[in-house]
C-alpha cells in the first residue's frame, strides 16, 4: 500500500515564480514615470509577537500600472514601529484598491511563532492572498511571495499544513493542500490537490486527484456523466471524499479497507447505480479503500478506491462503488 511522504517537491511553484519576477520587473521598468494616483489608505496595527513592539502597517496604491498581467495594480505596504524607529517599506501587484475591507490581516502562516503579513491580491467569487513573511534572523518581513497565490485559504498548525480551495462556476471545485518542508516561503510545497474540472463537453464533468511526494499518485482522473454528478447527493459525497483525501485522513491517517467477499468476483461501477458502466471486474479476495458508505439513491452502495500500480515512480488508481454485501469490511 502507499505509504505516506515526507520528501514532498513540486516544480510548478518555481515555475510561477519566475513568471511573476519578470512581469513585476517589466512593469516596473515600462511605468516607472506614470504620474502617481493616490487612493485611500488602509491602516492596522499588530505585533509580530507579544512580546515585540507594535507596528503600524499601511498600504497605499503607487499609482503605477502593468499591462497584460492579472494583478495589474502596484501596491505599497509601509511597516513602522516608532517604539523603536523600525521602517520597511515593499511592494506588490494586487488587482483590489487599498480602502478595501480585505486588504491585509496578520497570520503565523509557517507556525514560528511570530506573526506575517497576509496581503490580499484579488477578490470576487474567491479570494487570494499572498505571503510577506516575518524573518526573526534579518529582523524584518521577506519581500511578498507572489510566486503562489493562496486562495480561500486555512491554516493547519498540527499539520504543518495550508489547505486552499477555488470554485469556479456550480461544479468546477479545486482543493491543495502545501506542506511547509523548512519556513522561507518557497520550502512551502504541493502535496495533495484535485477536484472536478471542465472537460470541455457539457455532458460530461471530470474529477482528479493527486498526492505529490518522493512518488506521484495518481489516485484517479476520470470522467462522469454530468447529469449524474450534479445531483445534490453525489456533489456532497464527491466532495467530502475529496477534501478527506486531500487532508490525508482517508488514505493515510485513519484508513478504512475491505475486501471483496460473498462472491467469485464483482463489478466495480463507475457511478452508484447498477445500470453503470464497470470499470473493473474485481477478484474475491481483493483489498480495496474505502471512502465512503451509503451511496445511490437506495444507500447501498460502498465508494471504493483500488490499490496501485506503479512504474517508473508513477502510480495510479481509480475509484468506483460496489454493492455492501459483496465486500466484507476489515
Amino acid at each position: 500500500m502507499f505509504e505516506k511522504h515526507k520528501d514532498i517537491s513540486v516544480t510548478e511553484a518555481n515555475e510561477v515564480k519566475k513568471r511573476w519576477t519578470a512581469m513585476v520587473l517589466a512593469g516596473w521598468m515600462a511605468l516607472m514615470s506614470m504620474p502617481v494616483q493616490a487612493q485611500e489608505n488602509y491602516v492596522m496595527q499588530g505585533r509580530m509577537a507579544s512580546d515585540m513592539p507594535e507596528m503600524t502597517f499601511t498600504i497605499t496604491d503607487t499609482g503605477i500600472r502593468m499591462t497584460d498581467v492579472e494583478r495589474e495594480k502596484m501596491l505599497s505596504v509601509t511597516i513602522e514601529a516608532p517604539e523603536t524607529g523600525f521602517s520597511q517599506t515593499m511592494t506588490y501587484a494586487s488587482s483590489i484598491v487599498p480602502n478595501s475591507a480585505y486588504v491585509a490581516r496578520l497570520e503565523d502562516f509557517n507556525f514560528d511563532g511570530y506573526q506575517d503579513l497576509a496581503l490580499c491580491v484579488g477578490l470576487g467569487y474567491n479570494e487570494y492572498d499572498i505571503m510577506a513573511l516575518w524573518n526573526a534572523e534579518n529582523g524584518c518581513f521577506d519581500a511578498p511571495y507572489q510566486a503562489l497565490e493562496l486562495s480561500n485559504y486555512r491554516l493547519f498548525p498540527e499539520k504543518r499544513a495550508i489547505f486552499t480551495c477555488e470554485k469556479d462556476g456550480a461544479v468546477n471545485d479545486w482543493m491543495a493542500l502545501y506542506c511547509w518542508e523548512g519556513t522561507a516561503a518557497d520550502t512551502l510545497t504541493l502535496a495533495a490537490q484535485g477536484g472536478a474540472y471542465d472537460t470541455g463537453d457539457p455532458d460530461t464533468i471530470g474529477e482528479r486527484l493527486t498526492w505529490i511526494g518522493t512518488q506521484v499518485w495518481h489516485c484517479w482522473d476520470m470522467r462522469y456523466d454530468a447529469d449524474w454528478y450534479t445531483q445534490e447527493r453525489v456533489l456532497r459525497e464527491r466532495d467530502e471524499v475529496l477534501y478527506g483525501c486531500i487532508m490525508g485522513g482517508l488514505i493515510h491517517e485513519k484508513p478504512r479497507f475491505a475486501r471483496v467477499a460473498n462472491v467469485s468476483w464483482v463489478n466495480l461501477r463507475k457511478e452508484d447505480r447498477k445500470s453503470s458502466p464497470s470499470l473493473a471486474k474485481l477478484n474475491v479476495g481483493t483489498e480495496v479503500w474505502v471512502l465512503a458508505e451509503g451511496c445511490g439513491e437506495d444507500g447501498g452502495w460502498v465508494r471504493v478506491m483500488t490499490d496501485m500500480e506503479g512504474e517508473d515512480g508513477l502510480f495510479t488508481s481509480q475509484t468506483g462503488y460496489i454493492w455492501h454485501s459483496s465486500l466484507e469490511m476489515e
